[in-house]
C-alpha cells in the first residue's frame, strides 16, 4: 500500500475502535482494553468476510470486558461482517450473539436464539449451562404441569423434565400465591447477596416433594437437595426471609 493509504487506514480503524489520536503510541502505554481494541483493529485492516474471536477477553476485568463487548459489538453491526466468538462465559455469548451454538465433548447440541436456549432448551446439558437450572421431574394432567406425584390413575405414561430458572421460583413463608403452581416444601439453607439479586438455596426432602431429574447434584444426600433461587431487591424488601426458615 502507498503511504498516504497506509495513515488513512489507520485513522480509519484507529476512529472505528475509538482510539483516535493515539497514532504514535507504544503498545506498554495502553491499557489491557485498549491492547485488545488494536488486535480488533489488526484483524480488520485487511477487510476480512469473516472476523473470528478466539476468547478475547479471557484476561481483562469485569468493566473493560464490558465496554469491549458493546465496542466489538457495535463494529460489527456497522460493517456487516459475519463475527464467530468462542466463549465459555454465557453472559458474554448473551450480550453479543445473534444466535448461539452449545458445544459439548466436539458434538453441536443445539443452536437458536438465546431466548429460545435459555428459556426451551432440548437437552439437559444446554439446560444446565446456559445459566443455573432447576431440573425437575414434572407430571402432566391435561394441559397442566403438577410436581407432587399422583397417583397411578392420574399419571401418563410419560414424566416430563421440567426446567425451573431460579427467578422463576417464589418463595412465601405461607401457602402457595393464587395463580401459581406448587412446587413443595422446604427450609432456607443459604443466602448470599448478590448485588441486584439475592441468591438462596432451599433444602428440599425427597420424602413430600418434587423429585429433582439430576439426582447426583450438589447438595442431594439421598433423602435431601438443595434447590436453586434467586430474588430480585424489591422482593427481598418486600419478603425478608431468614437461613432455617420454612417456606413454600
Amino acid at each position: 500500500m502507498k503511504r498516504a493509504d497506509r495513515l488513512a487506514r489507520r485513522r480509519e480503524l484507529l476512529k472505528l475502535i475509538a482510539l483516535e489520536g493515539m497514532d504514535d503510541r507504544l503498545p506498554a502505554e495502553l491499557s489491557g482494553g485498549q491492547q485488545q481494541r488494536v488486535a480488533v483493529a489488526r484483524a480488520l485492516a485487511h477487510r476480512p468476510e469473516v472476523l473470528l474471536l478466539d476468547e478475547p477477553f479471557g484476561a481483562l476485568d469485569a468493566k473493560i470486558r464490558a465496554e469491549l463487548r458493546r465496542t466489538i459489538r457495535r463494529i460489527q453491526r456497522e460493517l456487516g461482517i459475519s463475527t464467530i466468538l468462542v466463549t465459555h462465559d454465557q453472559d458474554e455469548a448473551f450480550a453479543m450473539a445473534d444466535r448461539i451454538g452449545v458445544m459439548h465433548q466436539g458434538r453441536l447440541l443445539e443452536v437458536g436464539g438465546f431466548d429460545d436456549l435459555y428459556a426451551r432448551p432440548r437437552t439437559r446439558f444446554v439446560a444446565t449451562f446456559l445459566g443455573a437450572a432447576n431440573l425437575l421431574l414434572g407430571y402432566r394432567r391435561g394441559n397442566r404441569l403438577q410436581f407432587e406425584r399422583p397417583d397411578a390413575q392420574a399419571v401418563t405414561p410419560r414424566e416430563i423434565v421440567a426446567v425451573v430458572r431460579p427467578e422463576e421460583v417464589v418463595l412465601n413463608a405461607g401457602e402457595t400465591s393464587a395463580g401459581l403452581t406448587r412446587v413443595g416444601i422446604g427450609v432456607v439453607e443459604e443466602l448470599k447477596f448478590a448485588g441486584a439479586v439475592e441468591r438462596l438455596r432451599v433444602r428440599m426432602t425427597l420424602a413430600a416433594g418434587p423429585i429433582p431429574a439430576t439426582p447426583d447434584r450438589e447438595g442431594a444426600d439421598g433423602r435431601t437437595w438443595l434447590l436453586d433461587v434467586s430474588r430480585t431487591f424489591p422482593e427481598q424488601r418486600a419478603s425478608p426471609l431468614a437461613a432455617s426458615q420454612r417456606v413454600t
